[in-house]
């Protein structure tokens, strides 16, 4: 069986409405596979009702669990086949990309922010076009249809993670800017004198005396 994890905040932009699409066509092939959205809804529970309506649409009830906000992440990414992040156009830098990284599970994630310079499809993770159920689907069957794949990009986005994520090197990475910034600031700086020319003074001329009329 199959446990797909996706984790982030219930908004339209992280596409958890893709993925509810995506899990319906992966159903279709490997009705073992369980999807599992955990996190909670920004601006109250009415985009959470959203999502929970289009899987009852889809029929998906049995196969597509909404957890809601978790302190217990890490376990289920432990527990997780793999991670999908389903983001459509505004993610900047997918923190659980790294956390997934760093747990050592194999990720399929949509091609935006940062994510296409951190992972080299099909060696280190999947990655597909924002807005592509069927990509997002094809990919998530891929993983599960080949464990040496799914092992292999597991691994070497754990290596990924231990070379460039770990707290160590971002640290040596901030003082080295903290360092230059210093440096920087210790140069000599070239100051221009700008000499304002003045005009020569002209000469005061006594006054016309005023003649009485």
């Amino acid at each position: 069986m199959g446990f797909i994890a996706n984790i982030g905040m219930i908004r339209p932009d992280k596409g958890q409405f893709n993925l509810v699409e995506a899990a319906r066509i992966v159903l279709h092939q490997r009705p073992d596979a369980r999807f599992v959205f955990v996190g909670e809804a920004t601006g109250g529970r009415s985009r959470e009702k959203w999502v929970r309506r289009a899987i009852d649409r889809a029929g998906l009830n049995g196969n597509v669990l909404m957890m809601g906000y978790r302190w217990d992440t890490p376990d289920i990414l432990a527990a997780a086949n793999m991670v999908v992040i389903a983001s459509r156009h505004t993610e900047a830098s997918p923190i659980v990309l790294r956390e997934a990284f760093a747990s050592g599970r194999p990720v399929v994630a949509t091609r935006v922010g940062d994510v296409p310079e951190i992972i080299v499809h099909g060696e280190n993770g999947l990655s597909v076009q924002p807005n592509d159920s069927k990509a997002l689907a094809t990919a998530i069957l891929l993983f599960l249809s080949d464990e040496n794949l799914a092992a292999r990009c597991a691994e070497n986005g754990l290596r990924y993670a231990r070379e460039h994520f770990c707290f160590d090197r971002m640290m040596r990475s901030k003082l080295d800017v903290d360092l230059a910034l210093v440096e920087a600031s210790r140069k000599p700086r070239v100051r221009v004198q700008v000499r304002a020319e003045t005009a020569p003074l002209a000469p005061i001329v006594s006054p016309e005396p005023i003649l009485p009329d």
